[in-house]
């Protein structure tokens, strides 16, 4: 995933459920991990910590949308079946092709 998608996984990951959950050591590891993450960044909570985000990335002048860098959706799909998923259970939140996918065109 790249810098432009870190904001969408802020979200999903706090947001986790025993359902969708990768980490053994449970939803209540994987958000206090993210609340120290916020509070590192100075944020109080996910929303907070995207519209930080979003902020610095304006700052710096750097586009936050792909389709925006001219990365249209039939290079999304290309860019889709090539994910591995296995490579995605290091994730907190287990993540299909098709959440990946409308992570990438939001």
């Amino acid at each position: 995933m790249s810098k432009l998608t870190i904001l969408v996984f802020f979200k999903i990951n706090y947001d986790c459920t025993e359902d969708n959950l990768n980490d053994p050591r449970g939803c209540s590891h994987v958000k206090e991990t993210l609340v120290e993450i916020f509070r590192l960044l100075g944020c109080q909570d996910s929303t907070e910590c995207v519209k930080f985000w979003d902020k610095n990335m304006h700052n710096l002048e750097l586009e936050s949308k792909l389709a925006n860098l001219g990365i249209n959706e039939h290079s999304i799909d290309n860019l889709i079946s090539n994910i591995n998923l296995e490579r995605l259970s290091n994730n907190p939140v287990n993540l299909g092709k098709d959440q990946i996918r409308d992570i990438y065109l939001n």
